[in-house]
C-alpha cells in the first residue's frame, strides 16, 4: 500500500450545467447545478483510494458548515482525516461551469483551505509517507507566507522523499521567486502544454522538459485527449489517452497526478505508471463531478497486473 501526502487544500464545489458560456454582457441558462466536496487534493485522494493506496490530504478547515461537510464526506468515504485541522476563516468554494462536450471552466473564491500550517502534517504520519504531491494552487497568496510551505517541502527532500509538483492552470499567478524554488524542489513535474508554454518562458516546450529531464527531473508533459509524453534522463516516449465521450471534465488532471504519485511511489515502471494514470483520467471524465469509484478491475487489463 502507498502513502502519500496530497498538499493542497479542501473546498466545496458548485457546479453549473449549461449549453454554452454566454458572451461577455450577455445571458444564458443553468440546466442543472449541484454541489460536491472537491478541491485537488480530494480528487487525487479518491484516485488513490481506489487504487489500493492510503492518501493523506493536507488542508485547513473553516469552522463553517461548509468546512464541517468536506471533514464528514472525508471520514464517511473513510479517507484520513490526520492532516485536516479547524482554523479561523470560511472555507473556499469553486463555481465549475460544465458544458454539453464536458470542458469545464471555472472561478474559485479563495478560503482557509489555502493557507499551509507546519502544525498541519504530524511528525507521526510524515515518518511513512513514501511520496508527496502538491498543486500549484496551493503557492497562490494567501494569509500565511509561502515561505511556511517551502520550507516544509524543503524538508521532505531532506527526509528523500520524492515530490511530484502540478503546476494547474493558475501557475502564471504563482509568485515568480516561489515557483522558481518548487521547480528546484521537484522531482516529477506534470504541467499540461499550457502551462509547460508558461515555464519554459514561451520556449520550445519539448526542448524544455528534455532539458530538466537531463537534470534530473522526470517531465510528464501532458496534451490532453491526445495523451502526452514522458522526459525522463536522456528517454522520451509518448503514451496514449483513452478514447472515451466525456461528461465532465473536472478532476481529470487531478486523478492523473494522483494515481501517477501512487504508481511511482509503488515503483512501476514510468511507461505503466502513465499508462494506469491516463486509464484513471479516462474514468473520471465520465462521472460526472470532480471524482468517483471506481476499482482496479474497471482498469484495462493489461494493468490490473501492475497494481
Amino acid at each position: 500500500m502507498s502513502q502519500v501526502l496530497l498538499l493542497g487544500g479542501l473546498l466545496l464545489d458548485r457546479f453549473y450545467e449549461i449549453d454554452a458560456l454566454p458572451q461577455r454582457g450577455q445571458d444564458g441558462y443553468i440546466n442543472q447545478s449541484f454541489d460536491q466536496e472537491g478541491g485537488c487534493t480530494l480528487n487525487m485522494a479518491v484516485t488513490i483510494k481506489n487504487l489500493g493506496g492510503k492518501p493523506y490530504v493536507v488542508s485547513a478547515l473553516g469552522k463553517d458548515e461548509w468546512g464541517k461537510r468536506l471533514h464528514r464526506y472525508m471520514e464517511e468515504n473513510e479517507l484520513p482525516c490526520d492532516c485536516i485541522k479547524y482554523k479561523n476563516g470560511q472555507t473556499g468554494y469553486c463555481m465549475a461551469f460544465i458544458e454539453p462536450d464536458g470542458e469545464r471552466t471555472f472561478l474559485t473564491a479563495k478560503g482557509c483551505e489555502i493557507n499551509f500550517y507546519r502544525d498541519l502534517v504530524p511528525d507521526e504520519v510524515l515518518e511513512n509517507i513514501e511520496f508527496a504531491a502538491l498543486t500549484g494552487y496551493y503557492l497562490l497568496e494567501g494569509e500565511t507566507e509561502t515561505e511556511v510551505l517551502l520550507d516544509f517541502m524543503r524538508e521532505l527532500k531532506q527526509k528523500n522523499i520524492p515530490i511530484l509538483f502540478d503546476p494547474s492552470p493558475l501557475v502564471d499567478k504563482i509568485e515568480s521567486e516561489a515557483l522558481a524554488v518548487m521547480m528546484q524542489l521537484a522531482d516529477i513535474l506534470t504541467p499540461n502544454e499550457t502551462e509547460g508554454l508558461f515555464l519554459s518562458h514561451n520556449q520550445d516546450v519539448k526542448k524544455w522538459a528534455s532539458n530538466l529531464a537531463k537534470q534530473g527531473k522526470t517531465v510528464f508533459l501532458k496534451n490532453g485527449k491526445q495523451g502526452g509524453a514522458v522526459y525522463h534522463e536522456n528517454s522520451e516516449f509518448q503514451y496514449m489517452a483513452q478514447a472515451v465521450k466525456p461528461v465532465d471534465t473536472t478532476g481529470a488532471g487531478d486523478s492523473f497526478a494522483g494515481a501517477l504519485a501512487h504508481c511511482l511511489a509503488k515503483k512501476i515502471p514510468l511507461s505503466m505508471a502513465a499508462q494506469i494514470a491516463s486509464a484513471c483520467a479516462a474514468k473520471t471524465v465520465l462521472i460526472s463531478g470532480p471524482h468517483g469509484r471506481f476499482s482496479i478491475a474497471d482498469l484495462p487489463k493489461e494493468l490490473q497486473d501492475y497494481l
